[in-house]
């Protein structure tokens, strides 16, 4: 939601940080999750670590 990349959190931001952060969205979230909140539009279920090695593997061929 931000844009940051995984290094810049792990680089930038302590557990404590995270966990603010992570309590200030709950109380208030990012205008895309309220959007999507709104219209009903549901997170893609990503599926499991072999469902995925799976698509990929028949994506190779």
């Amino acid at each position: 939601m931000t844009g940051w990349t995984w290094d810049y959190v792990e680089n930038t931001l302590s557990v404590l940080r995270l966990k603010a952060l992570h309590k200030e969205w709950w109380h208030h979230p990012p205008l895309p999750l309220m959007v999507a909140s709104y219209l009903g539009i549901e997170p893609v279920e990503q599926g499991t670590h072999e469902e995925l090695l799976g698509r990929l593997g028949a994506a190779g061929r």
